[in-house]
């Protein structure tokens, strides 16, 4: 298996997502397309193809659900993170602050949100 590339997370999430109700024909065929690609893409030897469609998936992900990222530091605070609509800084907010006004470090620029 050193040759071929393996299964990864986008592997996962294809997989997740070809649980379906399959109630109809089109699902079961859309299921079995997808378990197709899968296989294609885990005995793949284009490591470096498969690697830029992995990084592609992680940076539309992160794109995706970047507004509503939590992290917990160790004393057990939740953050939020923004994106300035100006200059696309993170900020970082505590979580349950209600609506807040927001002022960006890098630009000044001032807007709310909920926290």
């Amino acid at each position: 298996m050193k040759k071929y590339y393996g299964w990864d997370s986008l592997s996962t999430f294809m997989a997740l997502c070809s649980i379906v109700p399959l109630s109809s024909i089109y699902t079961i065929c859309l299921s079995i397309v997808i378990w197709i690609l899968i296989l294609l893409r885990t005995f793949s030897k284009n490591k470096i193809a498969r690697a830029f469609e992995k990084q592609t998936f992680t940076a539309k992900l992160k794109q995706l659900g970047g507004k509503l990222m939590t992290k917990t530091q160790p004393n057990g605070i939740k953050y939020r993170y923004f994106t300035c609509p100006a200059c696309k800084a993170r900020l970082r907010v505590p979580r349950g602050k209600g609506k807040i006004k927001l002022t960006c470090n890098k630009c000044g620029n001032k807007f709310e949100k909920k926290s």
